[in-house]
């Protein structure tokens, strides 16, 4: 169970919210205007693994 917040709902909404603005600075920095799109897609799916191990890990302990 998490100790960030009482409320599981609470953690994904909280996590989900983060994770779009972290997302968002991250493309801005790191993908050209001439990347393709399985290219930008790749990206973000590495993009979103590594941010919930990181999240997990941070606010619950557990890798999943």
């Amino acid at each position: 169970m998490s100790e960030y917040t009482t409320n599981k709902t609470d953690d994904y909404l909280t996590m989900h919210r983060i994770m779009g603005k972290e997302l968002d600075k991250w493309l801005n920095e790191h993908i050209r205007e001439d990347d393709i799109g399985h290219t930008i897609i790749r990206a973000k799916s590495a993009f979103t693994d590594g941010f919930m191990t990181g999240f997990c890990l941070k606010f619950t302990g557990e890798t999943e």
